[in-house]
């Protein structure tokens, strides 16, 4: 039976053993890994084996006594490189399955977490879903606001204390992932304000993440009678993907926002976060400076702020020892 593509590259050729065999190897990781990005494909495979073979051979020589310190520095180095570009090198090699199907054919040792870096790039993902999360937070806050000072001061009719309600448990319901579950809370909402452009454009999303496409265009066709201007739309619904934790559709809508106009503020902050979430820490910051900036020409005193403490997290967390920014 002939091995598959995956199989022969994975598979461990004769362990070397001799120091010059070692600094050869971390020659060769260097190389490999700065292409990462460049069209490798299935080739990017080999970095694993490589970093097995580094990784016995320090052991090995250690044992016996040599003084490898500077090897050692430069191992660690590779291997903070390689954690860094986590999400491209499963890209360059087809995914998390074809890297499931490589480790199950190398049977890795345990200790080499090279091999699970699949688990890792998903666990950054979701941190940076969850802060995506935290950065629309405001919206959330402003809407429990609105509740409680209706309730306390302007003593509103039960109609719209019911569409607040149905609106608050279809926000919980979709940060659990219950998109249909939420969807039914949207509906009922509507049914106490159906030109609610806000309550149109979640349900569009939230038909759009159901993969109704149909339903979704019907309720962003409403919602731009409602809110006929394009790029205050665009926004509304990028705000929207962001609390539904759909960082690619939030950077589509923000980046056609700044297409229309080239001076929202509000458009280069979304495609800020979208981009942060999705992994790209250098289009992240490029977005927040350029934030600040228009805020402040246009007196934004709150999104100016915003945007230069945002951008302090991005760069303490890209320069943490974990990288943070896959």
């Amino acid at each position: 039976m002939t091995d598959s593509p995956v199989t022969a590259k994975t598979r461990r050729p004769p362990p070397l053993t001799r120091p010059d065999d070692l600094r050869q190897l971390l020659d060769r990781l260097e190389a490999k890994i700065g292409l990462i990005r460049r069209g490798l494909g299935g080739e990017a495979i080999e970095v694993l084996t490589w970093l097995d073979q580094t990784q016995d051979l320090l052991v090995d020589l250690t044992a016996k006594g040599g003084d490898f310190t500077a090897e050692m520095v430069r191992h660690r180095t590779i291997l903070a490189q390689f954690e860094h570009k986590a999400a491209l090198f499963l890209k360059e090699i087809g995914g998390a399955e074809a890297l499931a199907e490589a480790r199950k054919a190398a049977n890795p040792a345990a200790d080499h977490w090279w091999w699970t870096i699949d688990a890792i790039v998903a666990k950054a993902r979701a941190d940076r879903l969850r802060r995506l999360v935290r950065v629309t937070a405001l919206g959330g806050s402003l809407l429990v606001i609105a509740f409680v000072a209706y309730r306390l001061f302007f003593a509103p009719d039960p109609a719209t204390l019911a569409r607040l309600a149905h609106q608050s448990a279809a926000n919980d319901l979709a940060l659990q992932g219950d998109y249909a579950g939420a969807l039914d809370e949207i509906a009922q909402a509507l049914a106490y304000a159906p030109d609610d452009s806000e309550l149109l454009i979640t349900q569009g999303a939230l038909h759009t993440i159901l993969e109704d496409e149909e339903a979704a265009q019907a309720a962003f066709d409403a919602a731009r009678v409602v809110e006929p201007g394009e790029v205050d739309f665009l926004l509304i619904r990028a705000q929207v993907y962001a609390g539904l934790q759909q960082p690619e559709q939030v950077l589509l809508d923000a980046q056609a926002a700044v297409d229309l106009d080239p001076e929202s503020a509000r458009g280069y902050y979304f495609m800020a976060v979208a981009s942060d979430a999705l992994g790209d820490t250098s289009a992240a910051l490029t977005y927040l400076e350029l934030t600040g900036e228009l805020a402040r020409q246009a007196g934004n005193i709150e999104l100016e702020a915003l945007s230069r403490i945002y951008m302090s997290d991005v760069l303490q967390r890209s320069f943490s020892p974990s990288g943070g920014g896959f």
